[in-house]
């Protein structure tokens, strides 16, 4: 009887901890999408410069929300999101209009996959 009520206490705190760690993954995921999603508007919109200053209030989304990330996600999944980054910084920088669309779609995935991949389910245990 003695250990039941330390592990059940263990289990418990585990289980909260996981609720509110995915929950904060993914309000941090949707706040990124949502920039994701105006830095398209501006860019189909050919506004450049405002395109650049919504570019960087994403990177520095990215660098208060990559550090809770790095506490509880896989490494190279945050790599591939930085280089994402990077990459639509200089497209953006080019005006490569060809070439933004999909890059701004690869981090769109990039970010939105990760919300999925973390969710409690069976198909992530097995």
């Amino acid at each position: 009887m003695k250990t039941v009520l330390p592990i059940t206490i263990l289990l418990i705190l585990l289980i909260v901890f996981g609720v509110l760690s995915y929950q904060r993954i993914h309000v941090s995921a949707e706040e990124l999408l949502s920039q994701i999603d105006s830095i398209e508007a501006l860019v189909n919109a050919e506004k450049w410069q405002e395109a650049k200053f919504a570019l960087d209030g994403l990177k520095e989304a990215w660098k208060g929300t990559s550090t809770l990330w790095s506490i509880l996600l896989n490494h190279r999944e945050m790599e591939n999101i930085e280089l994402s980054i990077s990459k639509l910084d200089r497209l953006i920088a080019s005006k490569n209009i060809t070439l933004i669309p999909s890059e701004i779609a690869t981090l769109r995935l990039f970010i939105g996959h990760i919300p999925e991949k973390e969710t409690f389910a069976l198909k992530n245990i097995f």
